[in-house]
């Protein structure tokens, strides 16, 4: 309970504010995020891994096995990036998306003559890339809170956060109703429901905020968990007039209702929560008993509920068993049962050249819910799906951090997969791409835009084809200077 007060109280925190920059230790996803918002290049390769007798595989085929170039870099509100082969000091099938913070534009060699262009309306460098001018994010911080140690949890966060559990506890006593008993075979429990209006509960969480903006205890120990940006953001007291306004403009209508099964003891047995929702989702509920959790969120048009049960719990790795359900409204539509896996394990090392390493792995495996079977739901085979995420680097704050991913998918009759090996690189110098003559997206008719988008997939398929070992596609464009610098790093 006091794990899950500190998370949703992290959680909330990415509601506000702006950030600062200042060189601290940072983790490996820190630091190639820091690396990126500070203009600095990524390039590497992209390989699509496709084998099996399935339609949709073998219209693939052609692309697999063939490393794909990407170079990507952003200065200020301008972006580029660049997808093509390799053919000694050319690009083959050259593909580019460039752009600033009024439009986004894409040229192709496999599209000749042609140049779209799309107004973004904002910052599309904001979108695309997540970096300047958004609020920095905090799922490091959750996952650095998540992960801490049970015994550094129990003896010294617990206490820390023992205050605010016990003012939680007593402002809800302000809505409870008359407890009930829950008579069963294996015994009775008491019942307790809390009706909260949602304004009370915005002001609740105004206090809280403030209390621990003022907290000598938890507030350095929230800030060991944060970067140096992501503290000026989020547990910043100067900015706590904002913080309330955006806690005022949560999406939150009438009441939300709290029920607590407890023993007589006033051991938790099981929770339930109802947020009530505007707009078209009505509601979300959340239910805990035991290691078994469900969320499920109802809509106008359809429902979608989760549930899973924690089987493995490590340091170093865990493990889920669940379900999802997708329930359309309209009765004469399918809907989605599935079951599923998940195992996920980390690891982290330095060499002995100071090279820090973290390495991440996930395997999903999802297969038809056997409960829910007939023409009111959608058949599917089972699939299952692997992923390795590898980060290293030196330890300088320089460095450049290599991403290494591996995504593989197994279906029925095909497996298809992904390769990703990408660094970060010094800052180099945007090309001037053109935008003159540019075909507004808007404004092409969507049977034009279709045939368009056809013809630059299949222009690729045809080119791959024609590959022979000793060359790649026909006709490539120059390698300008900037695109060829950087590669003996």
């Amino acid at each position: 309970m006091k794990k899950l007060i500190c998370l949703v109280l992290s959680l909330m925190l990415a509601l506000s504010a702006a950030t600062a920059f200042a060189a601290v230790e940072y983790t490996l996803p820190e630091k190639w995020q820091r690396q990126v918002d500070a203009n600095n290049g990524i390039t590497g390769t992209v390989t699509l891994n496709v084998s099996g007798e399935a339609d949709w595989a073998q219209l693939l085929m052609p692309f697999s096995g063939v490393p794909l170039q990407v170079r990507a870099i952003h200065s200020d509100d301008q972006f580029q990036y660049r997808i093509y082969v390799e053919d000694g000091e050319k690009m083959a099938g050259l593909t580019q998306l460039y752009g600033d913070a009024d439009a986004v534009y894409m040229s192709s060699a496999l599209l000749p003559d042609v140049i779209l262009s799309l107004a973004t309306g904002g910052d599309v460098t904001d979108r695309l890339l997540g970096s300047e001018g958004t609020n920095p994010s905090l799922y490091s911080a959750m996952m650095n809170i998540a992960n801490i140690p049970e015994t550094t949890w129990e003896n010294k966060w617990l206490p820390a956060l023992s205050a605010y559990e016990d003012s939680i506890e007593l402002w809800l006593e302000n809505y409870a109703s008359a407890p009930s008993v829950i008579r069963s075979d294996s015994g009775a429990t008491v019942l307790v429901r809390y009706d909260v209006p949602a304004e009370a509960v915005k002001e609740q969480i105004k206090l809280l905020w403030e209390a621990v903006l003022q907290d000598g205890t938890l507030l350095p120990m929230l800030r060991t968990q944060m970067t140096e940006e992501q503290q000026e953001a989020y547990l910043n007291p100067n900015l706590l007039y904002y913080y309330d306004q955006v806690i005022d403009s949560l999406v939150l209508e009438g009441n939300i209702v709290l029920e607590r099964e407890m023993t007589a003891k006033g051991e938790s047995v099981r929770t339930n929560m109802t947020f009530p929702l505007g707009g078209d989702w009505q509601s979300l509920q959340y239910a805990q008993q035991g290691t078994e959790t469900q969320v499920v969120l109802n809509g106008k048009e359809h429902s979608i509920a989760l549930e899973w049960d924690e089987t493995v719990s490590t340091p170093d790795s865990s493990g889920y068993r669940g379900k999802v359900c997708i329930t359309p409204a309209d009765k004469n539509q399918q809907g989605i049962a599935a079951a599923f896996t998940l195992v996920a394990i980390s690891s982290h090392s330095v060499d002995e050249d100071t090279r820090s390493h973290d390495v991440n792995t996930w395997t999903l495996k999802v297969s038809p819910d056997e409960e829910k079977t007939g023409d009111n739901w959608l058949a599917f085979d089972p699939v299952e799906v692997y992923c390795k995420l590898h980060l290293h680097s030196k330890s300088l704050q320089y460095m450049p951090v290599t991403v290494e991913v591996e995504l593989e998918a197994k279906l029925k009759d095909a497996t298809a997969g992904v390769v990703i090996d990408i660094k970060t690189r010094s800052p180099w110098i945007l090309d001037d791409l053109p935008t003159e003559g540019a075909r507004d997206v808007a404004a092409i008719p969507q049977e034009e835009l279709t045939q368009m988008m056809t013809d630059l997939f299949f222009n690729g398929i045809t080119r791959m084809v024609m590959m022979n070992p000793d060359s790649v596609l026909t006709e490539p464009g120059e390698a300008t200077t900037t695109d060829l610098a950087g590669t003996e790093q």
